[in-house]
Parts: structure tokens; sequence; C-alpha cells
């Protein structure tokens, strides 16, 4: 029995409440011969729905389907017994959440107006939750934890100027030139960053992880807590603005500080004009204090030097749009579709992977997935708004690096990281849906797609 034959079979439960009463003997679906219609009876009818196995074909007209149901949950329910499980329950959401119930969610695809580009993340997001492991999910990219200063536009720009994959390395090699740029004063400020972040980094990827393992309990038919993902959402959104917050303000400090030789030399970075080759194979004055102050760093240290370093010359060389940049995909990303690029190393875009999911869902699948396109675009755009708003008054402090900043944290977390926590679970009770209403052979030929492509 398919999670999704469960599901219709118990959704047709409540229907027995309001037809009208019939005569049927007890026997007729007592398919154990127990002497009662019980749970046990349930389970062999729902193994044997949508076959053409006689002894479940109650109305015998050579199928058993949804009429069979209706005979014998009326033969179930004149029992007493009520334990057969009710889909409503379990893919019910607060009542203070303005969007769709799960179940309702429809649409066309060619319908989509201005979303189209949402269908795409959820739909190669589905992917990775139907082919992947909660492993896969709890993999996150050091570079992508409050990417809020311009390195995602520096990088896109790099692409556009010099076509695809002319970034990369380009993180490895720029975090090794700003240190070496830098004096013993200047450096020595983004290490205390380093130390003065390190806790919020820590909380944000050990709340993240169990965010997604109680996501993944969905995949047990375990039904969802809202209470504590609501509460790991915030703490998550919380850790987030103090990242930002307090990597903007190191930055702020760090600005005023620069020659401005080093100035100039930020800017020949971004402009092209140093290449990744050069700032691979040449060293700059400070190269030996740098190179030994870093190596002397753990390998999570250095991971997360790797990641300040090279954020400050997108601030230091960027604009405010710069920061503003959102690349699409970044939003809610709970479900190991970084893993699914980054890690294991493959080739698939976004958009393929969109692609692959748009060759095996049937209509009705793609209708929910198209509807669900549509009912995150409110919790999408208070992220969008949140991040905006964080990134707008951090980008003052290059103005006047005293302003105080401490209590966008929490304005941060109620918007963007609330915005963005109940996408995550809308999005994660639609996978399951999604998934209860598919074959096993569909999910394997997605398994198969996944390793050719």
């Amino acid at each position: 029995m398919t999670r999704y034959t469960e599901r219709a079979l118990g959704a047709g439960l409540v229907l027995f409440c309001i037809l009208s009463p019939i005569t049927l003997k007890a026997s007729l679906s007592d398919f154990d011969g127990n002497g009662k219609v019980d749970f046990l009876d349930f389970l062999a009818f729902a193994g044997a729905f949508g076959t053409d196995q006689a002894q479940f074909d109650l109305d015998q007209n050579g199928q058993v389907d949804f009429p069979d149901f209706l005979i014998f949950v009326r033969a179930y329910g004149a029992n007493g017994d009520t334990s057969l499980p009710e889909p409503s329950v379990f893919y019910k959401l607060p009542d203070d959440w303005q969007v769709v119930p799960i179940e309702q969610q429809n649409c066309a695809k060619e319908d989509l107006v201005g979303v189209d580009h949402v269908y795409v993340e959820t739909a190669s997001k589905l992917l990775v939750w139907l082919t992947g492991t909660v492993e896969d999910a709890h993999y996150e990219p050091i570079g992508e934890v409050a990417n809020y200063f311009g390195f995602a536009a520096l990088r896109n720009e790099i692409r556009e100027r010099d076509g695809n994959n002319a970034d990369a390395s380009f993180r490895g090699a720029v975090y090794k030139e700003v240190l070496e740029l830098l004096d013993d004063t200047q450096r020595s400020l983004l290490y205390e960053l380093l130390a003065e972040h390190r806790t919020a980094i820590n909380g944000f990827l050990e709340d993240r992880v169990l965010l997604v393992d109680e996501l993944w309990r969905l995949k047990n038919n375990v039904t969802m807590d809202y209470v504590r993902v609501m509460n790991l959402i915030q703490s998550i959104g919380e850790y987030e603005g103090i990242i930002a917050v307090i990597t903007a303000q190191y930055y702020a400090k760090l600005l005023p500080l620069l020659s401005s030789e080093q100035v100039q030399y930020l800017e020949d970075i971004r402009r092209g004009v140093v290449t990744v080759d050069q700032m691979q194979n040449t060293s700059l004055p400070y190269a030996a204090e740098a190179k030994t102050q870093f190596n002397a760093l753990s390998r999570d240290d250095a991971k997360l030097m790797q990641e300040v370093s090279s954020k400050f010359v997108a601030w230091a060389t960027g604009d405010l749009d710069d920061a503003l940049f959102l690349p699409r995909g970044k939003i809610g990303n709970y479900f190991g579709f970084s893993s699914f690029r980054y890690a294991d190393r493959t080739s698939v875009s976004r958009g393929g992977a969109a692609d692959l999911i748009d060759q095996v869902l049937t209509p009705d699948q793609q209708a929910i997935l198209c509807g669900l396109s549509t009912n995150v675009v409110g919790y999408t755009q208070d992220y969008v708004n949140g991040r905006a708003a964080l990134i707008t008054k951090l980008d003052a402090l290059k103005k006047d690096p005293t302003l105080s900043v401490d209590h966008l944290v929490t304005d941060y977390a109620g918007l963007a990281g609330q915005g963005e926590g109940r996408r995550v679970v809308v999005e994660a009770l639609t996978y399951h849906l999604i998934e209860s209403m598919m074959s096993a052979e569909q999910i394997q030929s997605l398994k198969a797609l996944r390793v050719t492509n």
C-alpha cells in the first residue's frame, strides 16, 4: 500500500458519516475471518486497492476501487472502530498562516505569472527530497551562511563578464589575497570577528540540522511539531541576524584603516585586473605573517576565515544593490540541493533538476507542485523584505561605523526568519503529499535520472 492509497482511503472514511446507511453483512468485509471488520482488514483491503482481486471487489464490478471502499467503510464503521488515518490533521497548518491548505494547492504550470522561478526552486528541491537523504539536507556550504555583503553579486558579475565557471576557485583565491594584503593591525580585526561570531555560526548550523531532522520526520509520517519547528526557525533567524550584524560592524571598523593603495587593489580584484591565477601564484607584502597565522587555525575556523575575509572584498568594493542581490534558489534551502550540486559534484542546474521532475510527475502531482509555487509567494516576500531591510541599515555603517544596529537582529528574525521558516514548512508538507501520491516506479525513475544527468 502506498502512502497515497492510505491517504485516499483515510480521506474517504469521512464520507461514511454523511452517506445514507445500507444493510451489509460484516462478514463480507471480514477478510481474515476473525469475526470482526478491523484494522487488519483495512490493511488487507488497502493492499488490494487498484487491483482486480475478487475477494476485495465488494461491488463485483471487476475492480477494487472507491465504491468498494465506501462499502468497506460502512462495515468498518459499524464496529465502532475509528482508527483509520485522517490526513487533514496531518497536513493542517496553524490557523493564522495565510496560505491555501496543503491538499487544496492546485494550478496549471502554464498559468504561472511572475513566479515561474519559484516553481523551478520548489521543483528542484523536490528532486532531492525524493532521491536524497537527510545527510544530504544537512549539508550547508559555509559561504551560504549570512551572505549579505554582495559576494554572490561579485561572483555573478565575474561569470557575466568572463563566462561560465570563470569564478571557479574565486573564494579560495580571494581570502588568501585579502589576508596577505592587510597588515597585522588590520588583519587582527578579521580574527576578532572570527572569534566573536563563531558561537553564532555554530548555533546556526546546529539548529539548522535540528530543523532538517524535524522536517525529515515527515517521511516517517510523523505529524509536524509546529511549536518546535517555529522555535527552531526563530532561533536560526536570530543567529543569522547576529552573524550579519557582527560582520558588518567589523567590516565598518576595518574599511577606514585601508590605504588608498589597498582599496585600489581590492577594486582591481573586483574588476578582473587581478586574476584568480595571479592571486594563486603571487605573494603580497604580508604573506609570511598571514600564512603563519592562518595555518594555526583549526579546520573549521579556517573555513570561517575564508568566508569572512573573502566577503570583505564585496563589502569594500560593492554598493547597496550588490549586497541586495539574491540568487534564486537560496531561500529555504533545507532539502539537500546544495549537496546535490556541490558535494555530489553534479552538473545539473536548478532548472535542469526541475526538468527531471517534470518528466516524471503526473498532471495531478504537478498541479500540486505548481500550487505550492503560488502558495509560498507571501512568505518568500517576507524573507526578501526582511533581508533587504537588514542589509540597507547595515550598509549605513560604511558612513557611520558607530550606528546602533544590534536591535536589527530581532527585526530580521521576526520577518525574514519567520517568512523563510513558514515557506520551508509548506514546502516540506507539500513534498510529503506529492511523494505519497507517487508510485515506487516514479521515484525509482527519478533516482535513475539523478544518477545519469
